[in-house]
């Protein structure tokens, strides 16, 4: 079950929104209570994981993983309205125009297989357009940056070794979407999480035991991160 959340239908099992990537230093005081606005149908098989709110034409939509279950699709109202088998879905993320693409694009991580999986979303159903992209680590999240730059789109998956995988997704001759690598970083601890807002350029990822590690997002840049936070 997914946990939609009051004022502003964040999901619960969402790290960050993609507009609200700027962390800033603030002085600290009592945490906001939260509570969900609404719950989704139970997943029809395997447990719920990650999740995004997806903007289509139909209305907004929440895609969410749910394990061996693959990907669900539910409604604003948190009714199911599919289920598309995609090995053990274990995060994902979304874009729009994406090559030549004319709807919402998800890229999934298949932990069965450690490798990336490209969705193309129409209303309610799920198509894959690409062929899995093996990474050769277990994968504990994924997100996408459109960089300003170059204007390409990446996708950054992190691993349990401490990877922060960086790839360019691209159509290929057949007009399948893939992705190459363009650079890998190494962090010294499992990382588990990561973000991306694509309004500073800047990557997101968590380190599980150190804290929150930003990046810049351009490939080209120094790879050098910027701890932002960390356990108190």
């Amino acid at each position: 079950m997914i946990k939609v959340l009051a004022r502003g239908a964040l999901l619960s099992v969402l790290m960050a929104s993609a507009a609200g990537c700027a962390f800033a230093q603030v002085a600290a005081t009592t945490p906001a209570a939260v509570r969900a606005a609404l719950d989704t149908q139970p997943t029809a098989r395997g447990e719920a994981g990650k999740g995004v709110v997806v903007l289509t034409a139909q209305g907004p939509r929440i895609v969410a993983t749910a394990g061996l279950g693959g990907i669900e699709v539910y409604d604003a109202a948190g009714r199911r309205l599919s289920s598309t088998p995609a090995g053990e879905a274990g995060s994902l993320d979304v874009r729009y125009d994406v090559a030549g693409q004319t709807g919402p694009v998800i890229v999934a991580s298949d932990t069965t297989t450690n490798s990336l999986r490209f969705f193309a979303l129409d209303d309610a159903a799920l198509t894959e357009i690409g062929q899995p992209v093996p990474l050769g680590f277990a994968i504990e999240g994924v997100c996408l940056l459109r960089n300003t730059s170059d204007a390409g789109l990446y996708v950054i998956a992190v691993g349990d070794g401490g990877e922060v995988d960086q790839s360019l997704v691209y159509a290929d001759a057949s007009g399948k979407l893939t992705a190459r690598q363009s650079r890998r970083i190494g962090l010294p601890s499992p990382a588990e999480h990561c973000v991306a807002d694509d309004a500073s350029g800047h990557i997101y990822v968590s380190e599980q035991a150190v804290g929150l590690w930003r990046f810049d997002g351009d490939p080209e840049a120094d790879a050098t991160p910027t701890l932002i936070d960390a356990p108190r």
